[in-house]
Protein backbone atom coordinates (compact mmCIF):
# COMPACT_ATOMS: atom_id res chain seq x y z
CA UNK A 1 0.00 0.00 0.00
CA UNK A 2 1.50 3.37 -1.14
CA UNK A 3 1.51 6.00 1.53
CA UNK A 4 0.55 9.39 0.77
CA UNK A 5 1.94 11.21 -2.62
CA UNK A 6 5.27 12.89 -2.21
CA UNK A 7 5.01 15.05 -5.32
CA UNK A 8 1.87 16.76 -3.80
CA UNK A 9 3.60 17.34 -0.38
CA UNK A 10 5.67 19.85 -2.14
CA UNK A 11 3.15 22.06 -3.36
CA UNK A 12 2.25 25.16 -1.47
CA UNK A 13 -1.21 25.27 -0.13
CA UNK A 14 -2.06 28.49 -1.57
CA UNK A 15 -1.29 27.13 -5.31
CA UNK A 16 -3.92 24.41 -3.92
CA UNK A 17 -6.50 27.48 -2.55
CA UNK A 18 -6.27 29.00 -5.82
CA UNK A 19 -6.62 25.83 -7.78
CA UNK A 20 -9.97 25.26 -6.34
CA UNK A 21 -11.10 29.16 -6.38
CA UNK A 22 -9.93 29.42 -9.94
CA UNK A 23 -11.16 26.29 -11.51
CA UNK A 24 -14.41 25.96 -9.46
CA UNK A 25 -13.59 22.22 -9.35
CA UNK A 26 -14.10 20.64 -5.81
CA UNK A 27 -11.64 19.39 -3.50
CA UNK A 28 -12.30 15.76 -4.46
CA UNK A 29 -12.52 16.79 -8.07
CA UNK A 30 -8.85 17.93 -8.02
CA UNK A 31 -8.04 15.21 -5.45
CA UNK A 32 -8.76 12.43 -8.16
CA UNK A 33 -6.63 14.71 -10.92
CA UNK A 34 -4.02 14.61 -8.39
CA UNK A 35 -4.05 11.21 -7.64
CA UNK A 36 -4.30 11.03 -4.29
CA UNK A 37 -7.19 10.68 -1.33
CA UNK A 38 -9.54 13.80 -0.62
CA UNK A 39 -8.57 13.39 3.19
CA UNK A 40 -4.77 14.20 2.38
CA UNK A 41 -5.55 17.00 -0.29
CA UNK A 42 -7.29 18.85 2.63
CA UNK A 43 -4.41 18.42 5.21
CA UNK A 44 -2.32 19.89 2.58
CA UNK A 45 -4.75 23.03 2.51
CA UNK A 46 -4.97 23.07 5.82
CA UNK A 47 -1.75 23.54 6.27
CA UNK A 48 -0.57 20.23 8.50
CA UNK A 49 1.71 19.08 5.80
CA UNK A 50 3.65 22.73 4.88
CA UNK A 51 4.98 22.61 1.12
CA UNK A 52 8.20 23.86 -0.26
CA UNK A 53 7.89 24.20 -3.81
CA UNK A 54 5.89 23.47 -6.63
CA UNK A 55 6.03 20.26 -8.60
CA UNK A 56 5.97 20.47 -12.33
CA UNK A 57 3.58 17.95 -12.55
CA UNK A 58 0.69 20.10 -10.57
CA UNK A 59 2.48 23.32 -12.46
CA UNK A 60 1.11 22.16 -16.08
CA UNK A 61 -2.24 21.15 -14.44
CA UNK A 62 -2.73 24.31 -13.10
CA UNK A 63 -0.84 26.18 -15.95
CA UNK A 64 1.35 28.06 -13.33
CA UNK A 65 5.00 28.54 -14.25
CA UNK A 66 7.37 29.14 -11.59
CA UNK A 67 10.04 31.42 -11.09
CA UNK A 68 12.75 29.14 -10.35
CA UNK A 69 12.70 27.77 -13.91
Amino acid sequence: MKRGNKKLSRVPKVYLKIAIAVDGRSITELAKELKCSREELSRMINGHNPAKRLTAELETLLGIQSDSK
